[in-house]
C-alpha cells in the first residue's frame, strides 16, 4: 500500500506534471507577494523619513522665526526707548 511508505508517496507526487505546475504557480504567487509587501515596506519608510525630515524642517522654521520677531521686537523697543517715548 502507498501510504505504508511516506516516501514514496511524496516521489511519485513529485513526479506529476500537476505537482510541478502548482510548486510554479506557488512559487511565482510567492515572489510577487513578497515584492508587493517590500514596494509597502518602501513606502512606509518613506513616510517616516519624510514625516521626520519635515518635524526638523518645521521646528527649525519656527524657532528662526520665533528669534526673529524676538530681535525686531527688542530693535523697536530701543529705538522707542531712545526717542523717548
Amino acid at each position: 500500500m502507498l501510504l505504508d511508505d511516506p516516501q514514496k508517496t511524496w516521489e511519485q507526487l513529485s513526479q506529476s506534471q500537476l505537482v510541478k505546475t502548482l510548486q510554479q504557480v506557488a512559487g511565482r504567487f510567492g515572489q510577487d507577494l513578497t515584492k508587493k509587501k517590500l514596494g509597502q515596506l518602501v513606502f512606509a519608510v518613506g513616510v517616516l523619513v519624510g514625516g521626520s525630515v519635515n518635524t526638523w524642517y518645521l521646528n527649525r522654521v519656527t524657532n528662526a522665526a520665533y528669534y526673529a520677531y524676538r530681535e525686531r521686537f527688542l530693535h523697536d523697543r530701543a529705538r522707542m526707548t531712545s526717542q523717548g517715548g
